[in-house]
């Protein structure tokens, strides 16, 4: 969570544990297959989980050094979380999830944390629903109070922001960049989580950052800069 940030393997202010959306538990088999269509190629069978990593960000998409790292079971489905937030119940759409991959984009500059998480699901449908599901436990998110997590044993958490919008800018229009600045009951400083999100077909993609500083219009610009990169690749699929 997102990613909520993913989003992302869980919330916790422990240490730097910055990941609010992270991976996800589900049912289904990843050898089923997803048809992807390329601009000016032929229609080709692909499985989700090819499909997944075909999208997701690579060590060629940085030219600062940067490189990607496959996250502890960023590859795995079952017993992992993708989407939670504010105590919502995404039950619904992450037992439809085929198949996921979660990377950490390092080095990651002071307390702070990127993440891309590119997830196939069973249809079109229940992608689109768990894109709609995440903004609406933004929006419906109550501020100023502490809320249970929606993950059996996580921390409770206090948003003092909560905010998400669409960009027409984006590759793919079906988006939503979220922002929100969260306390972990018992924390003595609260951490900010900016989630980028694109959806078409069977895919969600979506880069996050969580960090203890409010994210700069330098930090904004670079994780849009990432989700225009996997966007073109979801957009293209």
């Amino acid at each position: 969570m997102p990613v909520a940030v993913r989003r992302l393997s869980r919330a916790s202010a422990t240490g730097v544990v910055l990941v609010l959306t992270l991976g996800l538990a589900a049912t289904g088999s990843s050898n089923a297959t997803l048809t992807s269509t390329t601009a000016g190629t032929a229609r080709a069978t692909i499985t989700p989980k090819a499909l997944v990593r075909h999208i997701a960000l690579v060590d060629s998409d940085f030219t600062d050094g940067r490189t990607v790292t496959l996250l502890l079971k960023g590859n795995r489905v079952r017993g992992q979380v993708t989407l939670e937030n504010c105590g919502f119940n995404f039950t619904a759409t992450e037992a439809r999830r085929l198949a996921r991959h979660q990377t950490t984009i390092l080095p990651a500059p002071g307390k702070s944390w990127t993440s891309n998480e590119v997830v196939a699901y069973e249809t079109p449908h229940f992608a689109a629903k768990a894109l709609r599901q995440f903004r609406k436990s933004v929006i419906n998110c109550p501020k100023g109070v502490f809320t249970p997590s929606g993950i059996a044993g996580g921390s409770n958490l206090r948003y003092d922001v909560s905010k998400v919008h669409a960009s027409a800018k984006l590759p793919v229009a079906d988006n939503a960049i979220v922002k929100l600045k969260i306390t972990v009951e018992g924390a003595s400083k609260p951490f900010w989580s900016v989630f980028i999100f694109q959806r078409r077909g069977t895919v969600l993609d979506g880069v996050y950052r969580a960090s203890y500083k409010k994210p700069t219009a330098a930090k904004m610009a670079d994780l849009r800069a990432l989700a225009t990169i996997t966007g073109k690749r979801l957009a293209a699929s």
